[in-house]
């Protein structure tokens, strides 16, 4: 089971199309806000779970954190607008293991999620290129 965590319920809806492309018969469930997220999280046990860092009034970065407090196992594929080198950074050390543009390709969305499934880490190329600069 995957979670997409995003506000918006068109980035949501166009996330879950692109993961069954890849994965048909894969159960995509959806949460627009940090709560449901972790009332999902808190009744089912997902493999992996998609996160935008800004929602609103709340940040992705509040769900990352209650899932680094409770040792979760989930793959997490952080999936944003925010090329900021401090939330890239901030992610990396609450664990993400892909972090990926909204602006990314279709094929990269694919083959992050297969990196991911091999235990590997994903990052934008864009990102990880204007680091340091």
């Amino acid at each position: 089971m995957i979670i997409v965590l995003d506000d918006h319920p068109i980035a949501r809806e166009g996330l879950e199309a692109i993961i069954k492309m890849y994965k048909p018969q894969e159960d995509i469930v959806q949460a627009g806000t940090v709560e449901e997220a972790i009332s999902i999280m808190e009744t089912k046990k997902p493999d992996m779970v998609f996160v935008d860092i800004n929602l609103g009034k709340e940040s992705g970065f509040d769900f990352l954190e209650w899932l680094h407090s409770k040792k979760s196992e989930v793959k997490v594929l952080m999936i944003t607008s925010s090329s900021s080198e401090s939330d890239f950074l901030h992610a990396r050390a609450l664990g993400v293991d892909a972090y990926l543009l909204k602006d990314a390709f279709i094929d990269d969305i694919v083959y992050s999620l297969k990196v991911i499934e091999r235990g590997g880490k994903f990052y934008s190329s864009d990102l990880v290129d204007q680091m340091g600069q």
